[in-house]
């Protein structure tokens, strides 16, 4: 299995120029969709990756204990190598989870800071916000979920492929 440094390594130089390759030539993206690929795809690189099943064991006074905090109950849900490391469930896992984690702390704002008018108009508007929102940013949301799928591929290919 290798170290979080080679997966680190194997996707800043093969994974990334690779996919702004084949996004600039075979789709010709802008310049907008392959920032957000590219983004997309450091963020599943150095947070969201296969391996945030090992979260719990991070250390919690770090940047990455800091970056992993919220994952930690994700870590209890999964064993390592498990479902995690399935090419398409894990990642709708993660982004599920993820999703999840940002639907309930914009929820729990929007009832902190609007408690004057009820939880139940609350949730209608946000309802009616999320479903705009991503109404209004399919491409957007479509190419961060490609940028995750595409990173956990090379995590997965790498994990099964080399033994150091």
């Amino acid at each position: 299995m290798p170290k979080t440094k080679t997966h680190i390594k194997i996707n800043i130089t093969l994974a990334m120029p690779l996919g702004v390759a084949i996004l600039f030539f075979a789709t010709k993206s802008n310049i907008t969709i392959i920032s957000i690929f590219l983004l997309s795809l450091l963020y599943n690189t150095f947070v969201l990756n296969p391996d945030l099943d090992l979260a719990r064991y991070i250390k919690p006074l770090s940047l990455r204990g800091f970056l992993y905090f919220p994952f930690i109950p994700y870590s209890w849900l999964f064993r390592h190598r498990g479902l995690s490391h399935s090419l398409i469930l894990g990642t709708i896992t993660r982004v599920i989870y993820i999703l999840l984690l940002i639907f309930f702390g914009l929820y729990l704002w929007n009832v902190f800071n609007y408690a004057s008018i009820g939880i139940r108009e609350i949730s209608s508007i946000y309802l009616k916000h999320l479903l705009w929102f991503i109404k209004s940013n399919k491409d957007l949301l479509l190419t961060v979920f490609a940028s995750f799928f595409y990173g956990d591929l090379w995590h997965i290919v790498l994990d099964k492929y080399n033994t150091n």
